[in-house]
């Protein structure tokens, strides 16, 4: 059965209960995956996912009790760790791509073959490479309109921001995606998500 309790509600009780915070994690564990996988790619998505949800166990107690919903707050979690996995593995991932430019230049087999994949997965990889060059604060408030559906003022309410600084928010990030994506072929995908991004 379907628990009808808010996030919020779930959250207070699981602080005597631990076991109740699972039902959180069943609730916004795609979304939190998404968000991630829009910051860091599809590889990392994951384990930040997990993390995102670790962290949030360990800090339930912090949980404001005004908030029915828990996604700005794994959200915040998530960007956190996105940020602080970034910086640990900057050295690491800028010698990696020294190394596949060098691959790449070398050996023009592996260049037709990688864009051939590049070509299979365009779409997806220029909504993502777009999603990328968004600022944090642009991201969130993109990903709260398109993957967690919820409206400027919820929006607004959930981040305590006025509603005028969501739409900025929104229309920028709107514009900057439209700005990328033009140059490249159009995306053919018109699943809502995608349209409430673009």
């Amino acid at each position: 059965m379907t628990d009808k309790r808010t996030d919020c509600e779930i959250i207070v009780a699981s602080r005597g209960r631990p076991e109740l915070f699972e039902t959180i994690f069943e609730r916004h564990h795609q979304a939190v995956y998404r968000f991630a996988a829009g910051r860091c790619g599809p590889d990392d998505a994951s384990d930040v996912a997990s993390d995102t949800f670790v962290r949030a166990f360990d800090r339930r107690d912090r949980f404001r009790t005004d908030r029915d919903s828990a996604l700005p707050w794994l959200f915040g979690i998530a960007a956190n760790i996105v940020r602080e996995r970034r910086r640990k593995s900057a050295r690491r991932h800028g010698m990696l791509r020294r190394s596949t430019m060098l691959v790449v230049g070398e050996d023009a087999r592996f260049e037709s073959e990688a864009a051939e994949r590049v070509d299979a997965s365009f779409q997806q990889r220029a909504l993502a490479e777009a999603l990328s060059t968004l600022s944090d604060d642009e991201y969130q408030v993109l990903m709260l309109l398109a993957i967690a559906d919820f409206s400027y003022s919820d929006i607004a309410e959930h981040l305590e921001i006025p509603i005028g600084t969501v739409r900025s928010r929104i229309h920028r990030a709107r514009r900057r995606m439209r700005e990328l994506l033009e140059h490249e072929r159009p995306i053919t995908d018109d699943s809502a998500t995608h349209g409430r991004l673009l």
